[in-house]
This record gives C-alpha cells, sequence and structure tokens, in this order.
C-alpha cells in the first residue's frame, strides 16, 4: 500500500502580487486533491466497518 502524506492533500495556488492602496496582496486559492480523498473514503469505510455503533 502506498504511503500518502498529509503534505499530498492540498494544492495552494499563488496568484500574481499586486499593490493597493500601499498593501501588497497576493491571491490564493487552494483545492483538495485525489490522495485526500482516497483518504476520507478509506477512513469512513474504516469507521462504518469496524465502529457501526458509533456513527
Amino acid at each position: 500500500m502506498a504511503r500518502v502524506e498529509s503534505h499530498d492533500w492540498v494544492e495552494i495556488h499563488i496568484g500574481d502580487l499586486r499593490v493597493v492602496d500601499g498593501h501588497a496582496i497576493v491571491p490564493m486559492t487552494w483545492t483538495l486533491t485525489g490522495a485526500f480523498y482516497a483518504f476520507h473514503n478509506a477512513l469512513l469505510y474504516s469507521a462504518h466497518k469496524y465502529y457501526p455503533r458509533l456513527l
């Protein structure tokens, strides 16, 4: 089984630096990756399989 590090879960996208009213502004957005969704699905599967009374 491949090991997925938590730093592989999010992609950060950085836009261009702009100066507005003397303030530096850098727009940033982020998206969750397929690795995050795979971890999420595996966690839900395990929880439903092994701990059904907790959910």
